[in-house]
């Protein structure tokens, strides 16, 4: 994978993202908009740019609550790590 750049706010995402998620998780997410806007005490409406450009990049993927199954109380989105992105638990930890 080519090496990626990443904002300040970027990386303060992807710390959180990865510090709630083990490596034996990548496919598997229960970390949800609203927990990140928690974690990391952006609002969500920069988050949800960050997280755009982070989807962008082809380093996240997300998923809507609904079309998961679950209850939007959590959050309106759920946040995956991609397949090839493992180097960024060795990045973040």
């Amino acid at each position: 994978m080519k090496k990626v750049e990443f904002t300040k706010l970027e990386k303060q995402v992807l710390k959180e993202l990865v510090k709630r998620l083990d490596i034996d998780e990548i496919g598997y997410s229960d970390i949800y908009d609203k927990d990140l806007e928690k974690y990391t005490n952006i609002p969500m409406n920069i988050l949800r740019g960050v997280l755009g450009s982070l989807v962008v990049k082809r380093v996240i993927f997300i998923v809507s609550s609904k079309d998961m199954g679950v209850p939007r109380t959590y959050g309106d989105s759920v946040i995956f790590i991609q397949e090839d992105c493992k180097y960024l638990f060795e990045m973040f930890k």
